[in-house]
């Protein structure tokens, strides 16, 4: 099973891998032990800095220290955890295959050269492409970990608790939420020119003319007659219930849909793939129609869970000590 690094990776790489780099005087004071190794105000700096430079704010600024600060809680409790999981993974024997590591360093590889990156990023943090593998090695590591304690906490929820977790949050199966529609498309790529553009979009004004007063009498049959979604067809072009912001659909698209008064069929909709004729099935998901995705939601839960108590186990077992407060940037003694 293969397990993504996310973009996220970079910034983990660039605090940990860069600030093990550095010289020691650089490194900054100790701000906690995990196991009884040190971590560094350095590598809670790295981070607050990438952090503070997303919100495009400059890190010496007035609005950037306080950027930092705000964020510098969550940071560094994201920082003790990694070491957590690192360890606790070393500790595991967990080991990603070597084919893995070497997919995702060409990919990282890849990315920052196409951007002519590369040559510099090695040179402005002194590290080779070992440590960078290396690096990667421990993310996948602990990627591989938490996905393996999550799936060991077997959960299957009643149907009463199903029940209700619809009806505590049935808003979340409502419009505006959530709407039931099905669509009929008419294919046309924005790069095929004007002319078939123009073809298609007449024979979806003219399967729109034929839908008439009750899309219930003739949708779903002109759907499967003419629709050229390979995915929907069968269903007479039922997309069932889908969310407002669900980011694989075209946002003109959801638009449309989402703007649709009950039972109303909307005018050709025009996106770059082509158009698109929506008619506004439901404003209310059943619970029988939900189950799926409550019963989803409800193991998702009772794993996140079962994962933070392991979590909480790792942190006493490892000995995580603190020795910063990062809500007020204040020193701790450390324990003899």
């Amino acid at each position: 099973m293969r397990y993504r690094i996310e973009v996220g990776f970079l910034a983990i790489l660039l605090c940990f891998s860069a600030a093990s780099c550095f010289k020691q005087a650089d490194r900054g004071p100790i701000i906690a032990r995990v196991k009884g190794f040190p971590v560094y105000m350095s590598e809670l700096e790295y981070l607050g800095r990438l952090a503070v430079s997303k919100a495009g704010l400059e890190f010496d600024s007035k609005e950037g220290q306080e950027h930092y600060k705000k964020a510098a809680p969550n940071i560094y409790q994201s920082i003790l955890d990694i070491y957590v999981m690192k360890y606790a993974a070393q500790e595991a024997g967990v080991e990603p295959a070597v084919e893995d590591v070497n997919e995702e360093f060409n990919l990282f590889k890849k990315t920052l050269t196409d951007q002519g990156l590369y040559d510099q990023f090695l040179k402005n943090y002194q590290l080779t492409e070992d440590k960078i593998k290396e690096t990667i090695r421990d993310n996948l590591a602990l990627k591989i970990l938490q996905n393996d304690k999550m799936n060991s906490a077997e959960y299957l929820p009643a149907p009463g608790m199903m029940k209700d977790y619809y009806y505590q949050n049935i808003r979340q199966f409502q419009y505006p939420a959530r709407l039931g529609f099905s669509a009929i498309f008419i294919k046309a790529n924005k790069d095929e020119g004007e002319g078939p553009r123009a073809l298609a979009r007449q024979k979806a004004e003219q399967i729109r003319q034929q839908i008439g007063g009750d899309p219930a009498q003739t949708f779903a049959e002109l759907a499967r007659k003419y629709s050229d979604d390979p995915y929907t067809i069968a269903k007479g072009g039922d997309f069932g219930f889908v969310k407002r912001d669900d980011p694989k659909f075209d946002p003109q698209f959801l638009k449309a849909a989402f703007d649709l008064q009950a039972n109303a069929v909307s005018p050709v909709v025009e996106t770059d793939i082509g158009y698109h004729i929506v008619w506004s099935v439901s404003r209310e998901e059943s619970l029988e129609s939900a189950q799926q995705e409550i019963r989803d939601q409800l193991v998702n839960d009772y794993k996140q869970e079962y994962f933070m108590k392991w979590m909480d186990e790792q942190r006493k077992k490892l000995n995580v000590e603190r020795l910063f407060n990062p809500e007020t940037f204040t020193f701790i003694e450390e324990k003899k």
